[in-house]
C-alpha cells in the first residue's frame, strides 16, 4: 500500500511518507504518563527513547531519575544563596505529587509539585518548588520554578551541570544559549507569577538511526513563515514551533452565531540541508480555553490524515490556586512534522468549535483540571470526561462528566447538567474492594467526525482494556463501550458474581443526585421500583432478553442508563449472562451496577470477561424508563448493520467499517440505527476529499454532502496497512439504503 501513498504524496506536492508511516498506531512513537505503583508513591513517564521515574514519597525527590538508552541522571536543581548556602531539591513530610496540564500522543506537560529545597544542615528555603516536564517521545524540555512562601534570601536558582554526566543538548536558562529564563536573584512571596524565578533546560535521547529531533530552533530564522495569523516563533522551553491566532467568541458565539467559524493559522515551514522532525503547536490568544478540535490542511486545502492532539484549560476554576493562581486558560493543537532535506510545506491549521462542514463535530481532547481530564464534546456541548487517574483517587470515578443531549440547554451557555459517577471493573474479595488503576491511552481518533480511544488499566491482577467511541449525535449522548478483562493471577475468591464483580458501577455521590425510581428489563420492564430504604434493592438480578437495559431516574439533572449488547465470559470455562445491582445508601446516594449472573466463583489465571454496552444519560426529572427501553431498538434489535456488499468487503456492522476493492471503491447496503452514524471506509487510494453517494428512490445516485465551506466536513486517516481511510457520516434509517464510496478524482 505504500505505493498508493506515493500517489497521494505526488498529488499533495510534498513528501509525506514519514509522516503517514508514523500515523499508524503501531508505528507511533511511544509517550505515556502513569503512576508507577498502586499506592501512587511514584510516577513514570514512558517515552520512545527515555524514561522518567519520579519518587513521590516524603524526603525522596533525590531518588527520582531520568533514564536514557545508556545513561541515567537526576534532577540537578539547586538554589545557591548569596551566603554560599546550597539548597537541594527534596520533598516535604507529605511527599510530592504530579498534575498534567496537557496529555496526548505527541506532548505531555507533567507538573511535579510540592517540592522543597533544603540544605544538608536541614535549613528549608521558604518556597515551594515546581518542575515542569514538557515530554515528547524523543526529547524532554524541563523548567524549574520557585514559588516563594516567604522572603527568600538573595541567591541564584541553578541547574548544576557538573552534577552528573548529563545528556543535555542546551541549557535554556544560561547566558551561553541566551534563551528562555535567566537565573533570577532573590524572591518574595508577593511576586506575580511571571516574575517567579525559573530556569529551563532540555535533553534529547536518540541513536544514529533516528531523524534528529532538536531542542533548539533547528530550522533557523525565516524557516517558519506566518501567512495568516498573529505570530509564529520557536519556544525553546516548551520545545515546539508556536503559531498564535485569535478566536472570535465564546461558546455561545460559536453555537448560536457562527457554527462554522474556523480559527485559522496559515504558515510555510521549510527544512535545511538535513532531515529533521519538529513539533508544531497552534495556540489561541483571544478567547483561549475553548478549542474543541483541530485539523491540518495541505497546500491545496485538503484535510491531511494526521491525528491532532487537542489540549486546553478552562479558566476560572482555579484547580491549582497556589501554582497557577491566575488559572491561565489555553487552547492548543499539536502535530509532528517529518521534514526531508530542503522539503517545505504551506499548511493551514484550523481550530474548530461547533461544526465541521455541515454537521456538529465530535472530538476527544485533554483538559487541565484538579487532575488531567479527557474531554469529549459534540460541538461546544460537553458530553463525556474520562479521567485517567480518576476523580476522587483510586476508589473514585473514571467518568467525571456525562451530560445528556436530550436535556434542555442552560440559558447561560450551550451546555447540559452533569450526571457522571461511572467507574469500571472493581471486585470485592475477603470483604475488601479492589479498584482499578490506569496504565495507558490509545489515541485512535480525536475527531472531528468521531472520537475513538482505548484505555489500558488493571484492577489488582485483572488486566483490562476499555474501548469506547462517540458520534456527533444530537438526539442523545451514547458512549459505546467494550471491556475485555483478563485474569493474570489467581486465585481470587468472589463470594457472589452478582454483587461483587462489577464491570460498570455508577454512583450518585459525585454529583449528589437523588433518584427516586429505578428499573430494568428488555422489551418490557422486568421490575420498576421506588428507591426507598437502604441496602441492596436489586441484588444482582439477571438481565434477561435481548439488549436488556437498567436505569435510574427522578432527578432534575437527568437520568442514568446502560443498555447491554452482549456479555461473553470464560470463568472456569463457564458462560455467565449479565445482571444488575441497585443499591441505596442511608445518605440517599444510589449505585447502579452491571455484574454477572452467577454465585460464588474463583477467578484463576486465564479466565476472562468481555462486555459490550453503552451508557446513556437522558432527559430531566420527567424522564422515565421508556427512553432506554425504546433505545434498545435502533441500537439493539435494529442496530446499524451492513446488509450486503456489491464491491469491497464488510469489516464490521457497528461501527460500520468496510474495505474498498483494489480500485479503491466500495458499494454496499446498510440499515438500522438513528441519528448520525459513521461509515468508515478503508483502502482508499488517496486522502483527498473522498466521495460518498446514496442511491435515491428514483434510482439516481446523489452525493452525501459533508461540506459547508468547501473541502471541510471530512475526516481522513492512515490505515494499519499504510493506505487511507475516511470517516463519513450518514443518518440512520430502519429502511435499507445503498451507498457507494471512492477517493476523489482530481
Amino acid at each position: 500500500m505504500w505505493g498508493v501513498i506515493l500517489l497521494s504524496i505526488l498529488q499533495a506536492g510534498a513528501d509525506w511518507s514519514r509522516d503517514f508511516e508514523h500515523q499508524v498506531y503501531s508505528q507511533r512513537p511511544a509517550l505515556e504518563v502513569a503512576y508507577g505503583d498502586d499506592q501512587r508513591e511514584s510516577a513514570v513517564v514512558t517515552a520512545e527513547r527515555y524514561r522518567v521515574n519520579l519518587d513521590l514519597r516524603p524526603d525522596s525527590a533525590q531518588l527520582s531519575r531520568i533514564v536514557g538508552d545508556t545513561r541515567e541522571v537526576g534532577f540537578p536543581v539547586r538554589y545557591v544563596g548569596a551566603d554560599g548556602q546550597v539548597y537541594l531539591l527534596t520533598a516535604g513530610e507529605a511527599g510530592s505529587r504530579i498534575n498534567l496540564y496537557r496529555r496526548g500522543p505527541y506532548c505531555c506537560d507533567v507538573r511535579w509539585l510540592d517540592l522543597n529545597l533544603i540544605t544538608e544542615q536541614g535549613a528549608v528555603l521558604p518556597a515551594r518548588g515546581e518542575i515542569a516536564l514538557h515530554c515528547y517521545p524523543e526529547k524532554l524540555h524541563l523548567k524549574a520554578v520557585l514559588h516563594a512562601t516567604g522572603d527568600v534570601p538573595d541567591g541564584r536558582l541553578e541547574v548544576d551541570l557538573a552534577h552528573d554526566e548529563l545528556p543535555i543538548t542546551a541549557t535554556l536558562g544560561g547566558s551561553d544559549a541566551g534563551l528562555g529564563w535567566a537565573d533570577v536573584v532573590g524572591a518574595r512571596a508577593d511576586q506575580p507569577l511571571p516574575d517567579r524565578p525559573a530556569i529551563g533546560w532540555a535533553m534529547t535521547f536518540q541513536d544514529g538511526g533516528d531523524l534528529p529531533v532538536p531542542v533548539l530552533d533547528a530550522l533557523g530564522s525565516g524557516a517558519i513563515e506566518l501567512l495568516e495569523g498573529v505570530d509564529a516563533r520557536y519556544d525553546p522551553v516548551r520545545g515546539s514551533y508556536m503559531l498564535t491566532t485569535d478566536n472570535r467568541g465564546n461558546f455561545s458565539y460559536h453555537y448560536y452565531e457562527a457554527p462554522n467559524d474556523y480559527e485559522t493559522a496559515r504558515f510555510r515551514i521549510a527544512a535545511g540541508d538535513a532531515p529533521v522532525k519538529v513539533y508544531v503547536c497552534h495556540e489561541t490568544r483571544e478567547f483561549p480555553g475553548l478549542v474543541e478540535c483541530g485539523v491540518l490542511l495541505d497546500s491545496r486545502g485538503d484535510v491531511l490524515p494526521l491525528l491532532a492532539q487537542i489540549s486546553k484549560n478552562f479558566g476560572g476554576e482555579h484547580e491549582e490556586p497556589f501554582y497557577n493562581p491566575g488559572d491561565t486558560p489555553f487552547s492548543e493543537t499539536f502535530y509532528p512534522l517529518y521534514l526531508e532535506p530542503g522539503e517545505s510545506h504551506e499548511l493551514t491549521s484550523h481550530h474548530l468549535y461547533q461544526n465541521w462542514g455541515n454537521h456538529a463535530l465530535k472530538q476527544f481532547s485533554s483538559l487541565g483540571a484538579w487532575m488531567d481530564y479527557y474531554h469529549s464534546s459534540t460541538g461546544v456541548t460537553e458530553t463525556t470526561c474520562y479521567v485517567p487517574f480518576k476523580f476522587g483517587g483510586p476508589p473514585g470515578v473514571q467518568i467525571a462528566d456525562l451530560r445528556a443531549m436530550s436535556q434542555e440547554m442552560w440559558k447561560s451557555q450551550p451546555q447540559h447538567d452533569n450526571v457522571a459517577g461511572h467507574r469500571f471493573v472493581m471486585y470485592r474479595s475477603g470483604g475488601a474492594w479492589t479498584y482499578s488503576e490506569y496504565d495507558a491511552t490509545e489515541f485512535l481518533s480525536t475527531g472531528p467526525n468521531w472520537m475513538h480511544i482505548g484505555m489500558r488499566n488493571h484492577t489488582g491482577p485483572l488486566r483490562w482494556h476499555l474501548e469506547t467511541f462517540e458520534l456527533p449525535q444530537l438526539d442523545e449522548l451514547r458512549n459505546f463501550i467494550r471491556i475485555r478483562v483478563d485474569v493474570t493471577d489467581g486465585p481470587i475468591e468472589i463470594d457472589s458474581l452478582r454483587t461483587d464483580l462489577r464491570m460498570l458501577d455508577i454512583t450518585t455521590r459525585i454529583q449528589n443526585l437523588r433518584y427516586t425510581q429505578g428499573g430494568y428489563g428488555a422489551e418490557t420492564p422486568t421490575e420498576l421500583l421506588p428507591l426507598d430504604g437502604s441496602g441492596l434493592l436489586v441484588a444482582g438480578a439477571p438481565l434477561l432478553g435481548e439488549y436488556p437495559w437498567a436505569t435510574l431516574w427522578g432527578d432534575a439533572k437527568g437520568a442514568n442508563a446502560f443498555v447491554v449488547e452482549d456479555v461473553r465470559t470464560s470463568i472456569d470455562g463457564r458462560q455467565y449472562g449479565p445482571a444488575v445491582v441497585i443499591e441505596r445508601h442511608p445518605d440517599g446516594n444510589t449505585q447502579l451496577a452491571l455484574t454477572l449472573d452467577g454465585d460464588a466463583a474463583t477467578l484463576q489465571r486465564g479466565d476472562w470477561v468481555e462486555a459490550d454496552f453503552y451508557i446513556m444519560p437522558y432527559g430531566d426529572e420527567t424522564a422515565t424508563h421508556e427512553t432506554p427501553m425504546g433505545d434498545r431498538v435502533p441500537f439493539g434489535m435494529d442496530a446499524p448493520r451492513v446488509v450486503s456488499v456489491e464491491r469491497g468487503q464488510a469489516l464490521s456492522d457497528f461501527p460500520t467499517r468496510l474495505r474498498a476493492d483494489e480500485r479503491g471503491a466500495v458499494d454496499f447496503i446498510m440499515a438500522g440505527g438513528t441519528d448520525a452514524l459513521p461509515v468508515i471506509v478503508e483502502g482508499l487510494t488517496s486522502y483527498t476529499r473522498p466521495r460518498l453517494e446514496r442511491l435515491t428512490e428514483d434510482g439516481d445516485w446523489e452525493r452525501v454532502v459533508h461540506e459547508e465551506l468547501g473541502g471541510d466536513g471530512y475526516q481522513v486517516f492512515v490505515t494499519d496497512d499504510g493506505g487511507f481511510g475516511c470517516v463519513f457520516l450518514v443518518q440512520g434509517s430502519p429502511e435499507p439504503v445503498r451507498y457507494r464510496a471512492r477517493a476523489a478524482l482530481r
